[in-house]
């Protein structure tokens, strides 16, 4: 993947996997910088810094909408990040699937290709609660 900002360059490959499963494809990512040049993540340590860098890297991504250090009963610290309440749909050559696609959530997407944990902080991925659910 190229990138022509160096921040947010540095910031994909800090917060991407570095590889990733579909099926029976094997991907590999290497994020390279405006010169060409492979881009090694950064060590996150604090819930401020993971915060911090996935706000860098996916602030410009219309699905995603936040990321906040959380320090909820029962699940402990970490960082949530919420993502716009999308389907996202693909073909897949699913036979259980009428039309042969996959659908699926944008934050599960987001779930098989972020690392999931940084250190001892570990992401908590959610999404956007409908005008309803908030009545």
């Amino acid at each position: 993947m190229h990138v022509a900002d160096s921040n947010k360059a540095q910031a994909l490959a800090s917060i991407l996997a570095p590889h990733y499963d579909m099926g029976n494809l094997a991907v590999d990512v290497r994020v390279l910088d405006g010169n060409g040049m492979e881009v090694q993540p950064l060590s996150l340590t604090t819930g401020q810094e993971v915060v911090d860098t996935i706000t860098t890297a996916l602030g410009a991504n219309p699905l995603f909408l936040l990321a906040v250090e959380t320090r909820l009963p029962f699940q402990g610290g970490g960082v949530g990040v919420v993502f716009q309440k999308v389907l996202l749909q693909y073909f897949s050559d699913d036979i259980g699937e009428l039309f042969g696609n996959t659908n699926i959530s944008a934050a599960a997407v987001f779930g098989n290709i972020l690392t999931m944990k940084y250190g001892d902080v570990p992401l908590k991925l959610g999404t956007a609660r409908s005008a309803s659910a908030e009545n």
